[in-house]
């Protein structure tokens, strides 16, 4: 790999762990405030806690932002053990493919909800939709075009 090339692929990774831990502690503030039964103030003006506390915040049974949680500490991981060529790092690249384009996928169906079944939108849920984004469009860059 030429230097150019690698200087973006390592800037890439670093982004995605970064993105990781952005979404990480977006999903566990709004865990909190679900915990505490604290309103989320939503800058969009509309209605945080009628999405959070909808039907659709639990997916089989678990909480929507502790699933986000455990996605984002694993992409994180995975792109520590990718960027400093831990002991199975390529197991690591496989399924970080696998979990970024199913939690993109599941990020859409949950903004499709807050558009057409509940039309209220939550503006810290949006944004955990554009850190999945992200993820999924890193790792797809680094496994296409890099």
């Amino acid at each position: 790999m030429e230097l150019t090339t690698t200087i973006i692929y390592i800037f890439i990774q670093c982004v995605l762990i970064f993105s990781g831990i952005i979404g990480f502690f977006l999903a566990r503030f709004i865990k909190n405030k679900k915990k505490e039964k604290k309103r989320l103030v939503c800058p969009l003006r509309s209605d945080c806690t009628t999405v959070i506390h909808s039907s659709y915040s639990r997916f089989a049974g678990i909480p929507v932002e502790r699933i986000g949680m455990f996605y984002y500490a694993l992409v994180v991981l995975f792109y520590f053990a990718i960027i400093f060529s831990l002991p199975g790092a390529e197991f690591a690249y496989d399924i970080a493919i696998w979990i970024s384009s199913i939690a993109f996928v599941f990020s859409i169906y949950l903004v499709m909800i807050q558009i057409f079944k509940l039309k209220q939108f939550c503006f810290w849920c949006l944004c955990s939709a554009v850190i999945c984004l992200v993820i999924f469009a890193g790792t797809m860059v680094l496994h296409f075009y890099l």
